[in-house]
């Protein structure tokens, strides 16, 4: 037994960000091409609608007839399996799984005389924020993937706005614009938001996250200023500003709401340090940024490069125990040799006799006999 049903929603949309196969599409019209996303024909559903008749079937199978967008509120599905004895022709009502629809609530299926599938369910009333994304208002349905490809979702419980590599361009309003109380806006990749005729970003509170130095947020207008507000930002922040995406430079003291584009990232400061001949820091890898961390003065220490002997200078430099400073090589005097023993004590005939003679210098020694003579058998 095979057949097709279409299942129409009311009051809500379909959600199939979480079946497996879910995928970007090209498509193409008389315009041009443009993506969609969604799951293709035969993706299996039978895990997510649940099949109450015909009885007696054995292992049913539902699939998508044809693609299926993301919220969209009709999808063509296939009924496939073996009908043991069933009346084939009577109606086929499923429960669809609240995993399939931007509601959450499962709902029933009730078939209408033309065999198009009417649900008449009644999901959790959406709830509208006071903020909107690129012309469209966030709610409670499209808060997981705001505007239908990725790009922005919405933490209510957080106040936090995610964009995700996203390229975004308005003529006359904010891409985005916010009453909330305050919102946090994390971002991921590039992104990149202009707007031609207004502020970019209209918000109260504004905090601005990247997610890490890899991880950007350009806000550019050609007539106003990039920010209504100025936004609150990590210590960590990187700030680049300019009156156009190609003259963007490192700026310490930003004025948010007088430039017209600013790019705000996290330095990625280097392991290894800079140094010169005084001091050593870690640097923002990132060119044209002179951020610097750490900055200290060297702690030094002297490195023998060639010892002193005898009468023969050495020579050393000093080196930072920090950092890879290495000074310039200097000579290593000699130091005269400075005998602190002024006499021994006695020794007894036929009994072994050992003592120290205590010199300060710089080894090794040569010794003579400066006056007098030693005892048989020893020798200098």
């Amino acid at each position: 037994m095979s057949a097709t049903a279409y299942l129409n929603l009311r009051g809500d949309s379909y959600d199939f960000r979480q079946i497996p196969g879910y995928q970007e599409f090209t498509m193409e019209d008389g315009e041009g091409e443009w993506t969609a996303y969604g799951i293709p024909a035969e993706t299996d559903l039978t895990d997510y609608l649940a099949l109450e008749t015909p009885q007696g079937g054995v292992q049913w199978k539902l699939t998508t007839a044809e693609d299926a967008y993301q919220n969209t509120r009709g999808i063509s599905v296939t009924v496939s399996g073996i009908a043991g004895g069933t009346n084939c022709s009577e109606p086929v009502n499923l429960t669809i799984s609240g995993q399939l629809l931007s509601s959450g609530e499962d709902l029933a299926v009730t078939p209408n005389q033309d065999g198009r599938w009417d649900i008449t369910g009644s999901p959790t009333q959406a709830t509208n924020y006071d903020l909107w994304v690129y012309g469209e208002q966030v709610t409670s349905r499209n808060q997981a993937d705001i505007l239908n490809n990725g790009m922005a979702s919405f933490d209510p419980q957080a106040g936090t706005l995610f964009l995700k590599n996203a390229d975004l361009q308005e003529i006359r309003e904010p891409v985005i614009k916010s009453n909330l109380d305050a919102l946090t806006l994390s971002v991921t990749g590039q992104n990149t938001l202009r707007c031609m005729e207004s502020v970019v970003i209209d918000a109260k509170r504004l905090t601005v996250m990247p997610a890490d130095a890899a991880s950007s947020l350009t806000v550019c207008s050609d007539q106003a200023a990039a920010f209504a507000r100025n936004p609150i930002l990590p210590n960590e922040a990187e700030i680049w500003t300019g009156d156009s995406m190609d003259e963007l430079a490192y700026t310490l003291l930003p004025n948010y709401t007088a430039s017209k584009c600013v790019k705000i990232t996290l330095h990625e400061m280097q392991k290894t340090w800079i140094y010169d001949s005084v001091n050593h820091w870690h640097a923002c890898a990132h060119a044209g940024c002179t951020q610097k961390t750490g900055a200290a003065q060297h702690t030094l220490q002297w490195k023998v490069d060639t010892p002193a002997v005898g009468t023969t200078p050495g020579w050393r430099h000093k080196i930072c125990t920090i950092c890879a400073y290495e000074g310039k090589q200097e000579i290593l005097p000699c130091i005269k040799p400075i005998v602190e023993t002024d006499s021994l004590p006695s020794a007894t005939k036929n009994v072994r006799y050992s003592e120290f003679i205590k010199v300060i210098g710089t080894a090794p020694f040569q010794w003579k006999l400066v006056s007098g003579t030693l005892p048989t058998g020893l020798t200098l």
